[in-house]
């Protein structure tokens, strides 16, 4: 018997049966010996192999092999009990298609569940994260401190990047009491610096910009005026801003003169009211040039004058030059 079709548990992939069928007649039937006797043995066989593997699966062929090997070893008469049956040298084999199409389905099984796992784990983090840890600033910054126990400096510079996060995972604005730990804080940087909203996420390409890279000279002389407590409508405000222009100017830094202009709407020769615009000005930001030092005179060493005729005995005497003009001055008196 060569690849019998018998029914698995899954509908339309059937196994393919193989073996050798003994049989002998029944004593009663000894006499009766006909040509029918091998067919009925090998029905009997089959039947019992049917009801053996009819509810395994197809993917369990060699499992249901072994099955059978040890089942249909056993000699049974059929149902009439006309023979007695056993089989040897059993197979159970599935079609060279049906194994390749159970091993996709198999494979895309096993795919779908690892996926579902991790869909279902993803799930479950947001859930912590939106319901939990970023509920709030406070609760994120609880987290991070959690997360990092001996870091407590650090945790204090990142209340603002975190209380950004939670509120942008909320659909909200960041409140009031963090907005000054913001970097740049909110209000100080210009669109007219960078050419489009505050804090774009990316470039043309989709690049992210370095937060250093992206910080202009006039976000940062924002945030140094902001952080000094100077606001627009003080006049201070307005004089340091011109003086850090001029100051700029006059070191040959004209690019970043003109973006502190552009940003803040000003000119370098336009000056507030009462300030003079020379750069040397004592009450401007930075201290006045001092006045270069006068070239120090070499002194000179005094000239001895010795007489031409001495009295003897006396030592010759010796005279500056302003004493010999002086006496020359007296005896013209």
């Amino acid at each position: 018997m060569i690849d019998a079709p018998l029914p698995s548990a899954l509908d339309g992939y059937d196994f393919l049966f193989t073996a050798t069928v003994w049989w002998k007649p029944v004593l009663d039937h000894a006499g009766r010996s006909d040509s029918a006797s091998p067919a009925i043995a090998a029905a009997s066989v089959v039947s019992r192999a049917r009801d053996l593997v009819r509810h395994e699966e197809p993917g369990r062929a060699s499992f249901a092999q072994y099955l059978l090997d040890g089942e249909l070893g056993v000699l049974l008469p059929d149902r009439n009990e006309r023979v007695k049956a056993w089989a040897a040298d059993v197979t159970l084999t599935l079609a060279p298609a049906d194994r390749e199409r159970l091993r996709k389905l198999n494979d895309l099984r096993k795919d779908e569940e690892l996926w579902e796992y991790e869909r279902q784990h993803e799930r479950n983090k947001r859930r912590y994260l939106g319901n939990d840890v970023l509920k709030s600033a406070g609760s994120a910054v609880v987290w991070w401190l959690a997360r990092h126990e001996n870091e407590i400096e650090k945790a204090v510079h990142m209340i603002g990047p975190l209380a950004q996060i939670a509120a942008a995972a909320n659909d909200e604005e960041v409140p009031e009491l963090f907005r000054h730990l913001l970097v740049p804080p909110t209000g100080a940087r210009s669109e007219a610096t960078v050419g489009g909203p505050p804090w774009d996420g990316g470039g043309p390409g989709g690049e992210v910009f370095d937060r250093e890279e992206e910080v202009g000279v006039s976000d940062r002389l924002r945030l140094l005026l902001t952080a000094a407590g100077l606001k627009p409508d003080m006049d201070g405000y307005t004089v340091l801003v011109h003086r850090v222009m001029r100051f700029l100017q006059a070191e040959g830094l004209n690019e970043a003169a003109d973006e502190i202009g552009r940003a803040f709407g000003m000119s370098p020769d336009e000056g507030p009211e009462g300030e003079a615009p020379d750069e040397g000005d004592a009450t401007g930001p930075w201290p006045p040039r001092p006045p270069a030092p006068r070239a120090r005179r070499t002194p000179t060493r005094p000239r001895t004058r010795v007489p031409t005729h001495s009295p003897p005995g006396r030592r010759k005497a010796t005279r500056t030059k302003g004493a010999e003009a002086g006496g020359r001055q007296a005896r013209t008196t």
